[in-house]
C-alpha cells in the first residue's frame, strides 16, 4: 500500500495511516511531508487540506496526532533552515537530517523550554540567514489550521516568534492578520498572548512604521470589539429585562439579534454614566474593556495573576484605573466573571462565564446573568432575607479581592432574583457554617438550595451539568457533591448526574472553532472512578451557534424526562464554576472538624422556578437539547492534547 497522490480524499489518507507500511510515526512523517508538499505548490488547497487532515486526526487514534504534530513542525524549521539552493532542488519528500530540535525532548508543560538557550539562538540565526518564503508561508497557514483546530497552541508560538519576528515582510505580516483576525472564515481561534507576541512585534523600534501598518489595524480592530461592518449592522431590539429571573446567551459575531431570541453584548450591558465599574476576569484585555466605557470612568479589575512573574497587590494604571492580584495558593487560579456597574440611581450585577476579551464574548457560546437594584431613597429599609444573602455574598467576593465594596450600601438588594454562590481559594473550616450566611464551594451550593420546598422535588429528579472542563472525579467526591445538591433526607445519587460535554466527533467537525476553550485530560477520563456512564452529547439547538463550542457553565435540577418530553426544571446554577474539585472543592477531616479546600475563586447563582411552573423562565436559553443523549457505544469525550510544545 503507498500513500495516495493528489487529490487526498479523507477515506484514502485514513485506510493508509490505518493500515500502511512501517511504524506509525514513520507514517505520521510521510503524511505532513506529503500535505506540505501539496501546500507549497497549491497555497489555495491550504485549507481543504487542513480540513482533510482534521478529518483523518478524528477518526485516527491519538498517537498519530502526536506524530503528525511532530512531523509538521520538524518541517517547518527544517524548511526555514534550509538554503536557497537546496530548496531549488526539488527534494519536497525528504525531511533531512533536523538534529536541532527533538519534540521528543521537550517536557510537556514547561513554560519555554526553547528560551534563552543556545538551541534557540541558533534556530533563529538559521531562520535570518535563509527562508524560504512560499513554502514556509503556505507551511505556518497549514499548521495553523490544523493544530489550532487541536488545542495546539504552541504552533501558533512557534510561527510567530520563530517565522515572523525573524524577517518580518508585506507577506508574512498580511499572512499573520489573515489568521489572527477571528471574522475570518478559518477555524483557527487566537488567544490573548497571540495579540500580546504581534504588540510585541509593533512595539519594535527596528522595523518599519509602513511594515507594521496592517497588524496596528488589526490590534485597534480587537480593541473596539472587533466591530461588525456597516453592511452588516443590526437594527435595535427591545431592551432585555432586567429583573433576573433568566440568563441570557452572548451575540456572536455577525448575528442578527431578535426579540423572540434574546442576546446580549459586553458594550450593551454598559449604560451610560457609569460612576464606577468593579471587574474580575481570568483573562484580560484592559484597552478593549477601557473603551467600552466612557473616557475618565473610574473602574477596578481583579484579575488572574503569574506566581512566578508577578505579585498580589493593588496596581495603579493610569488615573482611573487599578488592577488586584487577589490572594492566591500555590495552585489554582482566579477565575470568577463578575461586573458590577454603579449608576446614579441603580447599580447593575452581572454574572457570567466570559472572561474580559473580546473574542470571547464574540466568538464563542457563553451564558450571562444580570440584574439592577435601585439605589435605596431616604431611610433604609430591611432587605429580604434573599436580597440579604445576595448583598452578603457580593460584598463577601468584593472583598475577597481586595476591594472596597461599602458602595453596596446604596443600593436595595430586596428584589433579588437568586442566591449567589461563591469559591475563594483557601482552607475554610466548617464552622462557618454555622452562622449560615457565607460559605463557599459545595457548603455555599447546599445553602443556596436550602429554601427550596422540598414538596417541588422528586427523589428521581436528575442533576444535567454543561461544563467546559472536566476534572479528576471520583465517586466519593461525586457524591458528596450530589448530595450538596440535595435536602439531607432526600439525597440524589452517584448514578443521577448527566455531564454534558462534546464528544471528539462533535468538537473536532469541520467548521467548529473553540477546542482550545474545552478541557478534558485523558489521565482523569481513564482514572478509576470516573463517571464515565454519566455523559451526554451536547446537540445544539440554535444552528446559529453549532460553529462553536460551549464554553458555558449550566447546572440544572430536572425532573427524569417522559414519552412527552423533557422533565420540568426546578433550579438552575449558571457562572464560572466548572466540574472539578478545584472550583468545588474537597471536604477533609481534620482535628478541628470538616475543612473545604479550595483552589480556585469562582462566582455563580442559583434561580428557582417557581411552583407549579412546567416550564422555568430561562429554559429558552439553555443552549443545548434537554434531555441530552447519551453517548453512543463508539463516542469518546474531546480529550485536551497532552503534546503541545510551549515556545
Amino acid at each position: 500500500m503507498s500513500l495516495p497522490t493528489i487529490p487526498l480524499e479523507p477515506a484514502a489518507v485514513i485506510e493508509y495511516l490505518a493500515r500502511g507500511p512501517g511504524s506509525e510515526e514513520q507514517r505520521g512523517h510521510e503524511i505532513a511531508v506529503r500535505i506540505v508538499s501539496l501546500a507549497k505548490v497549491a497555497r489555495a488547497a491550504v485549507p481543504g487540506l487542513a480540513q482533510l487532515v482534521v478529518a483523518a486526526i478524528a477518526s485516527s487514534k491519538r498517537e498519530f496526532v502526536n506524530n503528525l504534530a511532530k512531523g509538521l513542525v520538524k518541517h517547518l524549521l527544517d524548511v526555514c533552515r534550509r538554503d536557497d539552493e537546496a530548496d531549488d532542488s526539488g527534494d519536497d519528500n525528504a525531511l533531512g537530517e533536523i538534529g536541532a530540535l527533538e519534540l521528543d525532548d521537550v517536557p510537556v508543560g514547561a513554560n519555554d523550554p526553547l528560551a534563552d538557550t543556545d538551541r534557540e539562538n541558533d534556530e533563529v540565526d538559521a531562520l535570518e540567514e535563509s527562508w524560504a518564503a512560499e513554502e514556509a508561508r503556505a507551511l505556518s497557514e497549514l499548521l495553523l489550521c490544523i493544530f489550532g483546530r487541536l488545542r495546539a497552541e504552541s504552533t501558533f508560538d512557534v510561527v510567530v516568534k520563530r517565522v515572523f519576528e525573524c524577517t518580518p515582510s508585506q507577506a508574512k505580516i498580511a499572512s499573520l492578520c489573515t489568521l489572527l483576525d477571528p471574522t475570518g472564515s478559518h477555524d483557527v481561534m487566537p488567544k490573548p498572548h497571540h495579540f500580546d507576541r504581534v504588540q510585541a512585534i509593533v512595539d519594535d523600534a527596528d522595523l518599519d512604521d509602513e511594515l507594521c501598518r496592517p497588524l496596528r489595524d488589526l490590534l485597534r480592530r480587537r480593541e473596539l470589539g472587533w466591530p461588525v461592518p456597516e453592511t452588516r449592522a443590526h437594527s435595535p431590539v427591545p431592551p432585555l429585562s432586567t429583573a433576573g429571573d433568566g440568563f441570557f446567551l452572548n451575540r456572536l459575531w455577525g448575528a442578527q439579534p431578535s426579540p423572540s431570541n434574546a442576546t446580549v453584548t459586553f458594550s450593551g450591558l454598559i449604560e451610560p454614566d457609569v460612576r464606577y465599574a468593579f471587574l474580575t476576569t481570568y483573562l484580560l484585555n484592559l484597552d478593549w474593556v477601557v473603551a467600552s466605557f466612557a473616557p475618565g470612568t473610574r473602574m477596578t479589575v481583579a484579575r488572574n495573576w503569574n506566581r512566578e512573574k508577578e505579585k498580589a497587590g493593588i496596581f495603579q494604571c493610569g488615573p482611573n484605573v487599578q488592577i488586584l492580584h487577589p490572594p492566591m495558593g500555590e495552585r489554582g487560579i482566579f477565575h470568577a466573571q463578575l461586573c458590577v456597574f454603579s449608576y446614579a440611581d441603580h447599580v447593575r450585577v452581572v454574572i457570567s462565564s466570559c472572561n474580559l476579551v473580546p473574542e470571547e464574548w464574540l466568538f464563542v457560546n457563553q451564558q450571562i446573568w444580570f440584574q439592577d437594584f435601585p439605589r435605596l431613597a431616604g431611610t433604609a429599609r430591611p432587605h429580604s432575607k434573599r436580597g440579604r444573602l445576595f448583598k452578603l455574598h457580593l460584598k463577601d467576593m468584593i472583598q475577597q479581592c481586595g476591594a472596597n465594596a461599602e458602595f453596596l450600601n446604596d443600593f436595595d438588594f430586596s428584589n433579588a432574583a437568586g442566591y449567589l454562590v461563591g469559591s475563594v481559594a483557601g482552607q475554610h473550616p466548617a464552622a462557618r457554617l454555622g452562622g449560615g450566611d457565607v460559605a463557599y464551594g459545595v457548603w455555599g451550593l447546599r445553602n443556596a438550595l436550602r429554601d427550596l420546598p422540598v414538596d417541588q422535588l422528586h427523589p428521581s429528579d436528575e442533576i444535567v451539568y454543561q461544563a467546559s472542563s472536566i476534572g479528576g472525579l471520583w465517586a466519593g467526591w461525586i457524591q458528596r457533591f450530589m448530595e450538596a445538591c440535595s435536602p439531607p433526607d432526600q439525597p440524589l445519587q452517584e448514578s443521577q448526574l448527566r455531564i454534558v460535554y462534546p464528544t471528539e466527533k462533535a468538537a473536532n467537525a469541520p467548521g467548529v472553532r473553540g477546542q482550545e476553550m474545552i478541557d478534558l485530560l485523558e489521565s482523569n477520563w481513564k482514572k478509576p472512578g470516573f463517571p464515565q456512564h454519566a455523559m451526554r452529547q451536547i446537540v445544539i439547538n440554535d444552528g446559529a451557534r453549532r460553529h462553536t463550542v460551549l464554553h458555558s457553565k449550566i447546572m440544572m435540577r430536572c425532573a427524569r424526562a417522559t414519552d412527552n418530553g423533557p422533565g420540568t426544571q426546578r433550579w438552575v446554577y449558571i457562572g464560572s464554576h466548572n466540574l472539578s474539585q478545584g472550583a468545588w472543592g474537597n471536604i477533609k477531616r481534620s482535628g478541628r472538624g470538616e475543612v473545604l479546600e479550595l483552589r480556585n475563586y469562582e462566582l455563580g447563582i442559583v434561580l428557582y422556578n417557581q411552583p407549579d411552573e412546567p416550564r422555568a423562565p430561562w429554559e429558552a436559553a439553555v443552549p443545548f437539547q434537554m434531555p441530552p443523549p447519551l453517548y453512543g457505544p463508539s463516542d469518546m469525550p474531546f480529550i485536551s492534547p497532552d503534546w503541545t510544545v510551549k515556545a
